[in-house]
C-alpha cells in the first residue's frame, strides 16, 4: 500500500496580508522606539541640566525624566505589544508563538531605537555629563 505524496499547504491571501501588516507595523515600530527613546534621553539630559537652577529656587526636579520620558516609553511598548500579538494571531500564529513574535519584534525595535538615540546623541544620552565651572 502507498500512501499519497504530501499536498504543500500554501497561506492563504489573507494569511499573507496579516503576515506582511505584522512586519509592517514591527518595523514601524523601530520609528516609534527611535522616538520614544530620543524622548527619553532628551528628557533624562533636560533634568540634569535643569537641576541646579531648580536647587537654588530650593525645589529640584529630579524624577521628572522618569514622568515625562520614561512612561511614554513604557507605553509606546505595551501599545506595540498590544498592536502586534493580534497581527502575529491573525497570520496564523498559536497564541503563545504570537506573544513570542510580538515580544521579538518589540525588544528588537526597542534596541534598535536605543541604540540609534545613543549614537545621535553623541554616544552617551545617559551618562550624566561633567560640567566644569
Amino acid at each position: 500500500m502507498t500512501t499519497p505524496a504530501p499536498v504543500p499547504v500554501t497561506p492563504s491571501s489573507s494569511s499573507r496580508g496579516a503576515l506582511v501588516l505584522f512586519w509592517v507595523l514591527a518595523v514601524a515600530g523601530a520609528a516609534v522606539m527611535f522616538v520614544a527613546w530620543g524622548w527619553m534621553a532628551t528628557s533624562w539630559i533636560d533634568e540634569i541640566l535643569e537641576e541646579p537652577r531648580a536647587r537654588a529656587a530650593g525645589t529640584t526636579v529630579q524624577g521628572t525624566a522618569m514622568v515625562v520620558g520614561g512612561v511614554p516609553l513604557v507605553i509606546a511598548h505595551l501599545l506595540g505589544f498590544t498592536v502586534l500579538v493580534p497581527a502575529a494571531r491573525s497570520a496564523g500564529a498559536s497564541r503563545g508563538r504570537a506573544f513570542g513574535y510580538a515580544g521579538a519584534a518589540i525588544g528588537v525595535a526597542s534596541l534598535i531605537g536605543v541604540l540609534t538615540a545613543q549614537f545621535l546623541m553623541g554616544s552617551q544620552p545617559f551618562v550624566e555629563p561633567v560640567f566644569i565651572p
